[in-house]
Formats: C-alpha cells, structure tokens, sequence
C-alpha cells in the first residue's frame, strides 16, 4: 500500500459544492436531524435572496414567490430552525442559509422536522448569489427579494496542488 504524504500546497476546499454559473460554492451541511442532503435536490433550481432574516413576516411578504424554489437568508435574529422551517411552509424545497460574518457555520437544526434540505455557507459566497440574481421589485420600485438560479450536482470535488478534481466542469 503507497504512503500518502501531505504536501504544503494542497490549498483549497474539499467537498459538495452547487454552482452559481461557473462559481462553485461550497457548503456546509448536517442531515443528522433528518433533513434530506442537498443532492436530493440535484438539476437546476431558482432561489431567492431574501431581503430580511427568514422571519415568518419576510416569507409571508414573498406571496408564492418560494414555490419550488431555495430560499436563500442570512444568519441573524432567528434560529436556524426557524429559518428552515419558514421556508419550508412558505412552499421552498430547501433552504441557504449565508453567514452574517467572516467565516463558515455549523448549523443547528434541533426541532427541525422537515425533510427539505438546509445548507450554509460563507457570508462571501451569499454576497454573491445575491449580486449574481436579478432584483425583483414592487411597482414603487422597492426590492423585494432577488431572483437566481443554480445547479447542484452529486459529486464532491477537492483541490490538489492547484488542480481541481472530481465533480464537474
């Protein structure tokens, strides 16, 4: 059996991804409170970024807009459940939920009962979805939410000395 050597230029993510055009945004996920991964939901989906926090007046102010797609929030002011769960009953198939600040977070998702799948990511990475979807707005001209599309794949993928490998494109 070859010895694996760790070597000091293996920089970069290992793990699932979902691409917003040809950006690969990586994600950190739990299915241990027996919500679906999100590869349940592989092909092409629309999200939408909410302006607020994901509070059950934020989703309610959305009308049908969620229906069938990934509703898309920042951390802050309510639980991760609560978030989820909002989204879920306002008719999304899974929820994103983008940091509030540096860095990655681990989600909590105690008393979460549905089986849509919930995600988070970088408050970076949700900057981004946001600037790449297109803002929806009332007659007045005010944003309601924004409007995207991505693509989520099955396959992870890992960067080795500057090259990516696995997953696609």
């Amino acid at each position: 059996m070859p010895l694996l050597w760790p070597r000091q230029n293996n920089v970069g993510s290992t793990g699932h991804f979902f691409a917003v055009g040809d950006k690969k945004i990586f994600y950190t996920e739990s299915t241990n409170y027996g919500n679906a991964p999100i590869t349940s939901l592989s092909g092409t989906y629309e999200y939408v970024v909410l302006t607020g926090y994901g509070s059950v007046e934020d989703y309610a102010a959305l009308g049908n807009a969620l229906e069938g797609r990934i509703a898309v929030c920042s951390r802050g002011e309510l639980t991760f459940t609560e978030k989820a769960t909002g989204a879920v009953n306002a008719g999304a198939v899974g929820t994103i939920i983008f940091n509030n600040t540096s860095g990655t977070i681990n989600l909590a998702l105690d008393g979460y009962e549905a089986k849509a799948p919930c995600v988070s990511i970088s408050q970076a990475e949700g900057e981004y979805m946001k600037s790449s979807a297109k803002p929806v707005t009332d007659q007045a001209g005010n944003v309601l939410y924004y409007l995207g599309s991505l693509t989520i794949t099955d396959r992870a993928t890992f960067l080795l000395d500057g090259v990516t490998y696995g997953g696609k494109g």
